[in-house]
């Protein structure tokens, strides 16, 4: 019984002796670049884990808010889970930083033409136009897509 006396008032002081520290605040810093946090949000994507993906874009946009390609690759998130609205935000947002960028041209008008938004699918036509303007824009991708573009416009505008 002593032996259970002592043993429990060893225990006790023992936590009491830990009450006595203050907790102490650590910052950790983050290692990595804007452009590694893209890398790692691809393979996220690449693996269908869009919820880190999305995490990893995030981390490199506080790393660098004019990250362009965390921009466009949220979009594309954001696509693949058939949330076109929100793509069309983060590939406009990539348009801020890189005005006529093919790539997010391209994207969103893909996910306008998904939405079947007949406001957005003109605006992405329009923009689409300027980027095929350039002779050097006109690969089979964006060829492909305008044409999807113009075949939606087109089926919205028949009569039901």
């Amino acid at each position: 019984m002593r032996r259970a006396i002592a043993l429990w008032i060893l225990a006790v002081l023992s936590l009491c002796g830990c009450a006595g520290h203050m907790p102490q605040i650590v910052t950790l810093s983050d290692p990595l670049t804007a452009e590694e946090h893209v890398i790692l949000g691809v393979g996220y994507e690449q693996q269908g884990e869009f919820v880190i993906a999305q995490k990893e874009y995030g981390r490199a946009l506080k790393k660098d808010p004019r990250c362009f390609q965390a921009r466009v690759n949220l979009g594309n998130v954001a696509l693949a889970e058939r949330e076109y609205l929100t793509a069309r935000k983060q590939y406009l947002r990539a348009l801020d930083i890189r005005p006529g960028d093919p790539e997010a041209t391209n994207n969103l008008a893909m996910a306008a033409t998904l939405s079947g938004d007949v406001k957005h699918m003109e605006d992405s036509k329009r923009r689409m136009d300027a980027v095929l303007a350039d002779p050097d824009h006109r690969i089979p991708v964006l060829l492909d897509t305008m044409k999807e573009l113009e075949k939606a416009i087109a089926r919205s505008k028949e009569p039901a």
